[in-house]
């Protein structure tokens, strides 16, 4: 009886709600609708109270069994997943490729005029560091540059021919390398190296004797010259201030 009941009201229901769903049903045909959408639940309530009223009591365990077998079970079915592991991709291998290295130049075995390049210029840095070349380091190995591989040699003790040899060049970079001393300036000699300091003595504007002192002899306005001066005017010394005794 209660299967039949909720069969009746599921039909009323989707008649109602495919009414409504229609897109040429007009207002009042919708409200009819729902009135008799409504009057169907009533009766289906009405109806349901009056069986479960009207129905025998049934024992628990009848009960259970009509729950049980009104419940949906679940499919017994399950679905076995197997887990599959997943290959690993194969390693790649990857070689480390080296930068080529620059070749390195070959030292020249000897350096002489007209030469340039980086071994010139290494050269002339060492000279220059002691003492021998005064130009700037250019990498050209010009007279400068000869004329201060002379000296060295000549300082070092080897052939001052101003080409660097190996001789030239490893005692150039050694440690023990002679820096560059130049020679002591002579000091030029006067030509009177007996010529005393310069004397100034007083004469008078009359008589014939030159002073020390202004106020000597009583002179007046005397005039202040070189010894060498009043000798040159005829005068001689005063007797009194003895001026050549200076």
């Amino acid at each position: 009886m209660l299967v039949a009941l909720s069969v009746l009201a599921v039909l009323l229901w989707g008649s109602v709600i495919s009414h409504a769903v229609q897109g040429n049903a007009d207002k009042h045909n919708t409200a009819a609708l729902l009135d008799a959408s409504e009057t169907a639940g009533a009766a289906t309530a009405s109806l349901t109270d009056r069986s479960l009223s009207s129905a025998p009591s049934q024992p628990a365990s009848t009960l259970a069994a009509l729950a049980r077998e009104a419940t949906p079970t679940a499919s017994p079915t399950a679905t076995a997943v197997q887990a599959t592991a997943s290959p690993l991709a194969p390693l790649r291998v990857v070689k480390a490729t080296q930068t080529p290295q620059p070749t390195p130049t070959a030292t020249p075995a000897l350096l002489k005029s007209g030469m340039k390049g980086d071994a010139v210029w290494t050269a002339q840095q060492a000279l220059f560091a002691l003492g021998y070349l005064e130009a700037t380091p250019d990498g050209t190995y010009g007279k400068a540059t000869v004329a201060a591989v002379k000296q060295f040699q000549k300082s070092n003790h080897l052939k001052a021919d101003g080409i660097a040899g190996a001789l030239t060049l490893s005692a150039l970079y050694s440690e023990d390398a002679i820096p560059f001393v130049a020679a002591p300036t002579a000091t030029p000699k006067a030509k009177n190296a007996t010529t005393k300091a310069t004397v100034y003595v007083w004469i008078p504007k009359s008589g014939k004797c030159y002073h020390r002192k202004e106020h000597c002899s009583n002179m007046k306005n005397p005039t202040l010259v070189t010894m060498q001066e009043a000798i040159d005017m005829g005068y001689t010394p005063c007797s009194k201030c003895r001026p050549g005794g200076l």
